[in-house]
């Protein structure tokens, strides 16, 4: 999906960029027919050059035409990330909360108490709002829970992507920078 999206706007910026083509070639042609008190040798170079554009503008307008179409085809697609791309931080039904491990501990109201390290320091912390989630919005949160600590929001990068670099937060925790440490109840 990330890939009809990303071609599609590339698709749709140049069939922007290919009528603005079209349109300069247009006033081209326009000058070039304003007068055309020429010799016969200067009409055939004359035509010749306005052959030459209307060309150039064929194949402006079937980029024009792709750039319509993708946009057609993109903005479904726009729509449907939007729905299932979604923050539950700034929706306000999760949030990290700091506790120490003492305040976790004896309350027992989370199941799972954080340690977030960073090269700044550590944070200690809990997610408040985990029990009244679907079980779809924790499988979110545990697919990017690195990214709600790192980033603070869930980082959609397609990982499928033929040319996909690793984020920020996938090199610092690779190179160690950053670690996420989780202890469970039960493991206490």
């Amino acid at each position: 999906m990330f890939d009809i999206i990303r071609v599609g706007k590339d698709q749709i910026e140049e069939g922007k960029e290919a009528w603005k083509e079209k349109k300069l070639l247009l006033e081209k042609i326009s000058v070039l027919t304003k007068d055309l008190d020429v010799t016969k040798r200067e009409f055939f170079n004359v035509m010749s050059t306005i052959n030459t554009y209307l060309d150039e503008i064929k194949g402006y307008e079937y980029l024009m035409e792709v750039g319509k179409r993708a946009k057609k085809r993109v903005q479904p697609a726009v729509n449907k990330m939007k729905a299932i791309c979604y923050n539950l931080l700034s929706l306000k039904k999760i949030t990290l909360k700091d506790v120490t491990f003492e305040e976790w501990y004896e309350s027992r109201e989370h199941e799972t108490f954080y340690i977030f390290k960073t090269d700044e320091g550590n944070r200690y912390c809990v997610i408040d709002g985990m029990e009244t989630l679907t079980d779809a919005e924790r499988k979110h949160v545990e697919q990017f829970k690195y990214d709600y600590f790192y980033y603070g929001a869930p980082n959609y990068v397609d990982v499928k992507q033929v040319d996909h670099e690793l984020t920020e937060r996938q090199l610092a925790f690779e190179s160690g920078d950053c670690s996420l440490h989780e202890i469970h109840h039960d493991d206490v």
